[in-house]
């Protein structure tokens, strides 16, 4: 992964948990005299522009709980585009970020725009056939330990017999992709993946979140790169019962996806 990725990947982190860890990654990405350019407090009247200069500052704004910290923890991440002399993420709201960098590849400025209060609002919403995970369906996934909702993983042993947990390291990997940190290498998971790859994954909301079935195919992966996005990707109490990273990294295949979140049905795969 390049660095100017990496330094999205842990701004996007930083910016939507708040969490320490993922702050820590961020800081040596940003350059010293970093500017951030933000909605004051999206969702708290009145809305305007609040712009933090230089490193401790923007690394004090885009960790710990803010009021936006949980909506923006919700909205699910595009990857990041190229638009001219910036690189852009748009989310699954109205809600969208702009990079440049310097010739470090550290991160120069940040511009937040969109969102409530804005004027801006978020593209309609269409359901139905998808080839990826949609971008609504991201943000539930990678948000599911942390809304208390996590996701129910069963495999098959060797033996036939079905297990089933609750697993909380469960996150998006790639559009046709989802990942877990398996803290137990020598666990019951990564050791039923040599006679049945297959699992299945279900997330359930049922204070209104949604709700999503997923079967898959499932390996484990030993590049060191995807070990660590998979890692750091998942929730920082996840990342703390293992903080040697001794664990797997299991990377599942979406052979087929059903949801309703929204208001909307999705289905993927056959």
């Amino acid at each position: 992964m390049g660095q100017r990725a990496l330094a999205i990947e842990y701004f996007i982190k930083s910016l939507c948990t708040g969490e320490r860890s993922a702050a820590e990654r961020l800081e040596s990405h940003l350059a010293d005299d970093v500017v951030y350019d933000t909605n004051s407090q999206p969702g708290v009247p009145p809305i305007q522009r609040e712009t933090f200069s230089g490193r401790a500052e923007v690394l004090y704004r885009v960790s710990g709980d803010w009021p936006a910290t949980g909506g923006y923890g919700r909205l699910g991440w595009a990857d990041p585009v190229e638009e001219g002399d910036h690189t852009k993420v748009v989310s699954s709201g109205a809600v969208w970020l702009e990079f440049t960098f310097n010739d470090q590849d550290q991160i120069q400025s940040v511009r937040l725009d969109g969102g409530w209060g804005s004027g801006v609002a978020p593209a309609p919403p269409t359901g139905g056939k998808v080839e990826e995970i949609p971008l609504v369906l991201r943000g539930l996934i990678n948000n599911a330990r942390n809304n208390n909702t996590p996701f129910s993983v069963t495999y098959v042993d060797g033996g036939g017999k079905p297990h089933s947990s609750f697993r909380g390291s469960v996150c998006v990997f790639s559009g046709t992709q989802v990942a877990i940190w398996v803290r137990d290498a020598n666990g019951g998971l990564p050791k039923a993946l040599d006679t049945n790859p297959h699992v299945s994954l279900v997330y359930n909301d049922l204070r209104g979140g949604g709700m999503i079935t997923i079967l898959g195919t499932a390996h484990v992966e030993k590049d060191e790169e995807i070990r660590r996005k998979v890692y750091e990707t998942g929730p920082e109490v996840e990342q703390t019962h293992d903080v040697g990273r001794n664990g797997l990294a299991v990377v599942i295949d979406i052979d087929s996806l059903q949801s309703f979140a929204g208001g909307l049905g999705f289905s993927m795969g056959g």
